[in-house]
């Protein structure tokens, strides 16, 4: 990994400025996102088999709000890709993007259970 990975995973200046600082509140943000996301993109993948754009577009859309929330800047430009992927039926492209929105939120799957946990008990 990178070093400047972190960065690139969260903006967690932006993140501490929309939640005014408040921990509390950022863990919530952080736990409802880990919940919610993984379920996003099985749901994604299996429109991604079934060629359904719309849902395709759809939860490609939500996760990209969820990363939104969360100022995870690397999948919010991944999801809006395959979000514009979809709308535009770029059915070649598809899977390559589907890919990197794998790797990104598997990454930032990592660092929020390794070390936003850490920094958020202490």
């Amino acid at each position: 990994m990178r070093q400047d990975t972190k960065k690139e995973l969260i903006n967690i200046e932006e993140l501490n400025q929309v939640c005014e600082s408040d921990n509390e509140l950022i863990s919530i943000l952080m736990e409802t996102f880990l919940q919610e996301s993984h379920e996003t993109l099985a749901n994604l993948r299996q429109a991604i088999i079934s060629k359904d754009f719309g849902n395709i577009r759809f939860y490609a859309h939500r996760l990209k709000g969820g990363a939104t929330t969360i100022a995870a800047m690397a999948l919010f430009e991944s999801s809006l890709e395959l979000e514009k992927a979809a709308d535009t039926l770029q059915t070649e492209s598809i899977e390559d993007i589907f890919s990197r929105v794998e790797k990104d939120l598997q990454e930032l799957t990592n660092y929020l259970q390794e070390e936003w946990k850490t920094k958020a008990s202490h």
